[in-house]
């Protein structure tokens, strides 16, 4: 398996897949694991994941309100330009494409489309631009958070995610200095652009990850997926409101605090 993929675990963003040659990945990049949950078919079927087509199922929720609870279907190397995209209708499907280097060989880019598929599941309206931006922040924080949990599970060293995955995406939350330090928008804050209006998907990323820090991730990941449920689709404020309740009521006053202030130092509420 690659953690998350080779460009980001060998901090090497000259590689390429070079038509999916054996030589294009060195050695190092591959680590080997356990997959649980497979019917033993010899196939990518199981409980999460079903390779349903190649030109594949990942829910939970056995203790709390299910999200996605049941296999997901994937499709691989379906696109001929470089974009991977989540979606719920006719069907509910992930579809990976293969422009650049193949995003079914890329952990972060998985995850993040799975993160739309959380939305899906949990009855999230997309009906306005910030419904858009914000199910897009949250991919990319679910990615990393569920990407740095299984990295360290495996030994693998941590690395600050490079400025742009190895199909163009841009990560826009850093582990480190790299993320700008908390605080509302101002001249005290070097590399922070200056806005006005509504907060943008990079400071609902910065957000989660401050909760991270402060609640750990699995605290942290729980209060944010039950924040979002039932989203109406409205605003980003909305959806933070949504986020201290439901931290206040999973782990009380202390918890909702340290979320409201993540969110308050990122201008969201």
């Amino acid at each position: 398996m690659f953690v998350p993929n080779p460009v980001q675990s060998l901090g090497d963003q000259s590689l390429t897949d070079r038509k999916d040659a054996d030589a294009a990945v060195p050695a190092a990049a591959y680590h080997d694991v356990t997959l649980t949950n497979l019917d033993g078919g010899g196939f990518l079927h199981g409980d999460y994941a079903t390779v349903v087509s190649e030109t594949g199922n990942l829910g939970f929720g056995e203790t709390r309100r299910a999200i996605n609870n049941r296999p997901q279907a994937v499709r691989i190397n379906q696109l001929g330009y470089d974009n991977s995209f989540a979606t719920d209708h006719p069907k509910n499907e992930l579809r990976f494409g293969k422009g650049g280097v193949d995003d079914a060989e890329d952990g972060e880019v998985i995850l993040h489309e799975y993160g739309h598929a959380i939305h899906f599941a949990q009855n999230f309206s997309f009906a306005s631009e910030q419904a858009g931006a914000i199910s897009e922040g949250f991919g990319d924080y679910w990615a990393v958070t569920v990407g740095d949990v299984v990295s360290r599970s495996l030994g693998v060293p941590a690395r600050a995610p490079l400025p742009a995955s190895p199909t163009g995406r841009r990560l826009l939350h850093q582990h480190g200095p790299a993320l700008p330090a908390p605080g509302r928008p101002g001249p005290a804050l070097p590399g922070r652009p200056q806005r006005r209006g509504a907060p943008r998907r990079p400071d609902l990323v910065a957000a989660l990850w401050d909760i991270r820090q402060a609640l750990g991730n699995v605290r942290a990941d729980t209060v944010v997926l039950e924040g979002s449920f039932d989203f109406p689709g409205t605003t980003m404020p909305e959806l933070a409101r949504r986020t201290v309740a439901a931290a206040r009521r999973l782990y009380g006053d202390a918890a909702a605090t340290a979320v409201t202030r993540a969110f308050a130092d990122r201008g969201i509420l």
